[in-house]
Formats: structure tokens, C-alpha cells, sequence
């Protein structure tokens, strides 16, 4: 696992430090398989509290997290989504230098604003 190495290790520490800071109610989970995720809740301002999971891939920090919405179940159709179901956050290709988890998380947030905006109007606005 990429964690494994002392880089992928450092990476990790600094992360888990950042979502304390920024994501609190965030919880780091081991899934089947070794795979690393997390998964707190999000509450949209003005809007509902949605469950959210950040799942860390294989060759992370190399590849993006893939974000679901766990909780309530996403309308079915709605826009910006990729073919998995996974929530298409990223405006600009990830950045393995530059982005984090603290990163992709503020991401959700804002794709849930929009989301819910769709759901009132039927437009996505960015």
C-alpha cells in the first residue's frame, strides 16, 4: 500500500493533521482489502446533512480520492457524477503536489451546494 513507505507514511501524518484541523468529525477507516477512506458527515449550509465517504485508491497520492455520497441516497440523473457514481469535484486534473484530502472534502461541500440548487431548480450552476 502507498502508505507503506516512508514517503506515502509522512503524507499520511500530514493529512490525518489536516482533516483534524479542517474535518473533524471525519473518521479514517481500513477497508476490506487495505484500501484507507474516510468518512464523516457534511452539513450544507442553508441545506441537509449528507454522509460522505473519501475513498484513498491504490496508487494515491498519484490518483485522485473518489468521493460518494453515502447518505441520503443522490436523486438518480443528477449531473456531475462519474459513471461509478463517484462525484466529479476536481475543476482542473489532480494534482498529486498540490491537492489532499482536506482539499477534495471542501470540494464536496461545494458540489453538494450545487447539487442541491439542482434539486430546487433543475440547473447546475458553477
Amino acid at each position: 500500500m502507498w502508505f507503506a513507505s516512508q514517503r506515502g507514511a509522512t503524507r499520511l501524518s500530514a493529512e490525518l493533521h489536516a482533516m483534524r484541523a479542517h474535518f473533524p468529525g471525519f473518521r479514517l477507516f481500513k477497508l476490506p482489502g487495505g484500501r484507507l477512506a474516510w468518512r464523516g458527515w457534511l452539513r450544507v449550509r442553508g441545506g441537509r446533512t449528507y454522509q460522505v465517504s473519501a475513498e484513498l485508491p491504490d496508487r494515491y497520492p498519484n490518483e485522485a480520492p473518489k468521493l460518494h455520497v453515502l447518505s441520503p441516497a443522490l436523486v438518480g440523473g443528477c449531473p456531475h457524477r462519474y459513471v461509478d457514481g463517484s462525484l466529479c469535484v476536481y475543476l482542473n486534473r489532480w494534482n498529486p503536489d498540490r491537492d489532499t484530502v482536506v482539499q477534495t472534502i471542501a470540494n464536496a461541500t461545494d458540489w453538494l451546494r450545487h447539487y442541491q440548487t439542482w434539486r430546487r431548480t433543475g440547473e447546475w450552476s458553477r
